[in-house]
């Protein structure tokens, strides 16, 4: 059962349950069938099992041979324990294995990490009362209330909605806050566009709301990310092989050799067996590079300093070269390539169309405009302002990025939020409604909301400053305008105003006969310097593609300023749709991937693998770390990152930018500005 796509009624006969809630006894026998509602104990490795691995490979196999035959020379009449040079060889062995040992046991805390989502408490309804209960207690059928401020205990599917949203970055990595409804919605939508249901380990941020749970456990999303990461195997680098393959051969050339020097000794000078024991043991302890991985650790530590200063951190040291064969790099675009922040880019207003200057947070910019700003340009910056919920205080900014980005452009136009009227009365977004309405104390009600929303309810329009008529000529070049926009991949929002008498008066009232004042339009941008380093990686040697979770144009938007091929996107639902190996046929020649979610990137990743790439890949939300713990070199973001995500990476970006890629993985990180060298693949040895 796909319950986003059902409606509410048929979700509660399939699940045979109501809103008066399941029986005691019935709740009882479904825990039975179901198990509690809890992320299992998936008994990660002791202390001692990481440990002893260790000193599984090759060349320690060798060291500790040299060891006992250090050792052993005692047992021969005449001679003693070589114990200096055994108590060398266990020194170094003790020392690397301890350094890889509290590398690797800080990296197996991910599920660890899951289990601290879980949810001591619930409140539900059974048999018709409201009550409060052990969240594990949970079954399918167990009908759900949710308040501002409570973390959801399990999956579900809304039933009813008040002004709900979520904060679903724990499971999706996405910072803004989800808007909720209860109306079924169309196939295969994506996980982080399911309005209508809520998941476990998620916080309601807004409103309240009443919802049926159908996923308990290790069946819920947070779950299902648990299993893949406990079944995900342990990815050994290309370091690490070349280092177990050194040690085969050394270890056959070492036996060859002694083998061959016995021979000739014993059947050339006669000499006896005691005598070619010692020989053969002087040989073996010479010819093994015992200094050599205290030589290999100390050559990854000082790349890893050096990636550090660069704002990498890597937390397996072996990753250090790993990167440096990275030849595919597919990575995210919120936050990464571009700000994370939204940037008011356009304002339509009275006919006049503006640019506004200035990117992210910072207030320093202008409203550039022919001629001099209209009244319906500053009273659309006008409404941005007083039609917001975002916080302004000592220059820093608190809210949704979209809001914080209407408030800037607010104040780049010389509006101080400080200055506005109190607010009388606020009529709050949903995602039903796609508008808010503020009532201010001078009487004045402004709205914002999309654009389809806001000029329905609006019958005149502010042009030079008088209000004249919304007539339908208006309407098509206000439609034009957003349609504009939009193909340059801008989010778009409108703006109204009118005069209240009676702040109390029904919604309806205060929301019909506005007068449409104008649009803003907005896009999170690129960061600076990331064009260029996308090029430079890519002279390397280095393929970069971007998988973003937006739709097609706002990824062929954002490609094209960053210098992506946008002839070809494909999408989630694309993948989903071809095996592995059609995809593999074609995902080499995709730079742009839309609608993607973590699952596919794992798909992508199975595909690449097969062509023998060595593939980095970057995420920060808890769904994203079974994608990062089977990539070749898994990176996270430190801002935005989840703690599940940044244990399950190889390397954390302190500043989640990709020029922090570029320059770690540059082989001379001193150098000012970083340029790579030309050639098949960069090298951080």
């Amino acid at each position: 059962m796909k319950p986003y796509r059902l409606a509410a009624p048929e979700v509660l006969d399939r699940l045979e349950t109501d809103r008066t809630g399941l029986s005691q006894a019935e709740v009882q026998q479904r825990l039975e069938a179901h198990g509690p509602n809890e992320i299992e104990d998936l008994e990660p490795p002791s202390a001692l099992e990481i440990l002893l691995d260790q000193f599984r490979d090759y060349l320690v196999y060798i060291l500790l041979i040299a060891v006992a035959l250090s050792l052993g020379v005692g047992v021969v009449p005449g001679e003693e324990p070589r114990y200096h040079e055994a108590a060398i060889i266990l020194l170094i062995l003790v020392v690397n294995g301890l350094f890889g040992f509290y590398q690797d046991y800080r990296a197996e805390r991910s599920i660890a990490e899951l289990r601290q989502l879980a949810v001591p408490d619930a409140t539900v309804i059974r048999d018709g009362t409201r009550q409060t209960v052990d969240a594990t207690s949970l079954v399918p059928g167990d009908i759900l209330t949710l308040e501002q401020g409570d973390t959801v205990p399990a999956d579900a599917r809304l039933l009813e909605v008040e002004s709900l949203a979520c904060a679903e970055a724990a499971l999706t990595g996405e910072s803004n806050q989800v808007s909720k409804q209860s109306a079924s919605l169309a196939a295969e939508t994506p996980i982080a566009e399911r309005e209508n249901m809520v998941f476990k380990g998620t916080d309601v941020v807004r409103g309240r709301g009443m919802a049926v749970v159908t996923e308990t456990g290790m069946a819920t999303e947070i779950g299902t990310i648990a299993g893949e990461l406990r079944d995900a195997d342990d990815v050994k680098t290309p370091f690490q092989q070349e280092v177990d393959d050194m040690g085969r051969r050394l270890g056959i050339l070492i036996s060859g050799f002694v083998v061959v020097i016995a021979v000739i000794q014993s059947l050339v000078t006669g000499t006896d067996w005691i005598t070619l024991f010692l020989l053969a043991v002087g040989l073996v302890v010479a010819a093994i590079p015992e200094a050599l991985p205290v030589i290999v650790t100390f050559a990854l530590a000082l790349g890893s300093r050096r990636m550090l200063e660069r704002d990498a951190l890597v937390r397996r040291l072996p990753v250090v070269e790993s990167l440096g064969s990275v030849n595919y790099i597919l990575t995210d675009k919120t936050g990464t390539l571009t700000r994370g922040t939204m940037t008011v880019q356009r304002v339509y207003a009275g006919e006049q169309e503006a640019t506004v200057t200035g990117r992210g947070v910072d207030t320093d910019g202008t409203i550039d405009v022919d001629g001099s700003p209209g009244v319906a340009l500053k009273e659309t910056l006008r409404g941005g302002v007083y039609c917001n919920n975002a916080v302004w205080s000592e220059g820093e900014f608190e809210g949704s990025p979209t809001e914080v980005a209407i408030l800037i452009a607010g104040i780049k136009a010389g509006i101080n939020p400080e200055d506005a009227p109190r607010r009388v009365r606020s009529i709050p977004f949903s995602s039903d409604r796609k508008r808010m309405t503020t009532v201010m104390e001078d009487g004045t009600a402004y709205m914002k909301g999309a654009p389809e929303v806001v000029l329905e309810r609006c019958d005149r329009v502010l042009i030079d400053g008088d209000e004249h008529p919304l007539t339908e000529e208006h309407r098509q070049r206000i439609e034009a305008q957003r349609g504009a926009y939009a193909s340059d991949a801008l989010r778009v929002l409108a703006f109204a105003r009118r005069t209240v008498d009676d702040p109390e008066a029904e919604e309806a009232t205060i929301e019909s006969g506005l007068t449409f004042l104008g649009l803003q339009a907005m896009i999170d941008p690129p960061r600076e310097g990331v064009m260029e380093a996308i090029e430079d990686t890519r002279t390397a040697g280095i393929s970069v593609v971007m998988a973003t979770g937006d739709d097609p144009e706002t990824a062929r938007a954002i490609g094209a300023e960053l210098g992506f091929d946008t002839e070809e996107v494909l999408t989630g639902p694309d993948i989903e749709a071809l095996s592995v190996p059609e995809l593999t046929d074609i995902v080499t020649r995709v730079e742009l991937f839309a609608r993607v979610s973590p699952k596919h990137k794992v798909k992508l990743l199975r595909a690449l693998k097969t062509q023998d790439l060595q593939v980095a890949m970057t995420g920060d939300g808890v769904n994203d770390a079974p994608a990062l713990k089977n990539a070749d070199v898994g990176i996270a973001m430190g801002e935005q990152g989840t703690d599940v995500a940044k244990k399950s990476s190889d390397i954390i970006l302190l500043d989640d930018n990709f020029v922090t890629i570029r320059d770690a993985i540059h082989r001379d990180c001193e150098a000012d500005p970083p340029a790579l060298v030309v050639g098949e693949k960069a090298d951080t040895r």
